[in-house]
């Protein structure tokens, strides 16, 4: 059977810093550390910088190769409804002093 309620996500985020530095004191070229957990170089390297999350079970084979905590790495942003993720981004169409639409309808 189907749900009407939204899903509930979590985001996955390397530490700033943490995970490039774990990898380069093990002696790991970028290339050859993403490989070893299956992934592509390109997408290593957004993990490293904070431009992609990542899945549950990647971050879990990461800790595991560089043989440290999850915690140590990794954060574990707050759930939030998808729906909610939209209304965030998209930001408050209201201008906080005057209380009317910064964006006029056409």
């Amino acid at each position: 059977m189907g749900t009407d309620r939204p899903r509930r996500h979590t985001r996955i985020v390397a530490k700033p810093g943490a995970l490039k530095k774990l990898r380069l004191e093990q002696g790991y070229r970028q290339d050859d550390f993403a490989r070893r957990v299956g992934i592509s170089r390109p997408q290593l390297s957004m993990i490293e910088n904070g431009n992609s999350g990542v899945s549950e079970d990647t971050a879990i084979r990461i800790a595991e190769r560089l043989r440290v905590d999850f915690g140590a790495v990794f954060d574990v942003q707050a759930p939030y409804k998808a729906d909610e993720r939209a209304e965030q981004e998209a930001g408050d169409p209201f201008d906080a002093n005057h209380e009317r639409p910064l964006f006029a309808e056409v």
